[in-house]
């Protein structure tokens, strides 16, 4: 019994180590664009990380990163800018080489193995599912205050505690999965319109503001120190993520190769940009 275990044991061993052959992803992706017939473009590609990395947000998290760094909040978000380009630079670098649905569960999965690949894939699957939640829970908040009809349950939907009932976000939530699961092409199509209309918010914003900006209260530069701007640059790296849909979506584009580097780059500076920006006008306005 104890070499049938042995025996066993190995095969476990081996089956959680396996590393599936690139050409075999590339097989699968070839039958499957059989199936599905045009890509998205460079556009499109581009909407879909900035769509996914940028939020209302973008209005909160400058307040207290520059709560931490003084002025020198917008020299953190360009370094970390920088250091998701690096990343984005390898996303695009497999994308381009495993141009399937998957992303990082595949990267893995052809690299170091199965186990391996579903201990970091669950892991990010958390990151998505509670940070969707949190969304939910806080866009529920804004309808219920901003719906005339909604709100009486106003105080309902912005709760009062961890367990607090919230009705509204399971019913956003369960909205947003019926647009994804309707097509691609479909969900492209409503990411790219409230892309726009978050960046024409965004946009107004900083028009309204820029000119009355006063580029001198950004003396001095880094009042906390140089260890402040270490700190807040790590923590702000957070901010650029949701740059890594553009490698998930990388089977619907036609040329993968060369669109997904592209728009991983064009993504990560625009919104490398659109912080700094903000965060610009965030401390030479106060």
């Amino acid at each position: 019994r104890a070499p049938a275990m042995d025996a066993s044991a190995s095969s476990m061993l081996r089956s959680a180590f396996h590393v599936v052959p690139p050409e075999e992803v590339l097989a699968r992706r070839a039958d499957g664009r059989r199936r599905t017939g045009e890509g998205f473009g460079l556009a499109t590609l581009t909407l879909l990380g900035i769509g996914a990395s940028i939020g209302s947000g973008i209005f909160v998290i400058t307040g207290v990163a520059a709560r931490a760094a003084g002025p020198a909040v917008v020299l953190c978000f360009l370094l970390a800018g920088m250091s998701s380009l690096l990343s984005g630079a390898c996303y695009g670098e497999l994308a381009s080489r495993l141009p399937v649905a998957g992303g990082i569960y595949v990267y893995l999965r052809c690299s170091l193995g199965e186990l391996v690949a579903l201990v970091v894939s669950i892991n990010l699957l958390v990151d998505y599912v509670v940070g969707a939640a949190v969304l939910a829970r806080s866009f529920a908040a804004y309808v219920a205050r901003g719906v005339p009809a909604l709100s009486s349950f106003a105080p309902l939907a912005r709760g009062t505690g961890i367990l607090s009932p919230n009705p509204y976000a399971p019913l956003l939530v369960l909205l947003m999965s019926a647009l994804l699961v309707r097509s691609a092409a479909h969900s492209a199509r409503t990411n790219n319109a409230l892309t726009a209309l978050k960046l024409a918010v965004i946009a107004v914003v900083l028009g309204a503001g820029l000119p009355s900006a006063h580029p001198e209260l950004l003396t001095p530069l880094a009042p906390t120190g140089a260890a402040a701007i270490i700190d807040t640059t790590a923590l702000l790296a957070f901010s650029y993520t949701g740059f890594d849909a553009i490698a998930n979506a990388a089977e619907d584009v036609e040329r993968p190769a060369r669109v997904v580097p592209a728009a991983t780059a064009l993504c990560i500076c625009t919104c490398a940009a659109l912080y700094a920006a903000v965060s610009f006008l965030l401390v030479a306005s106060v």
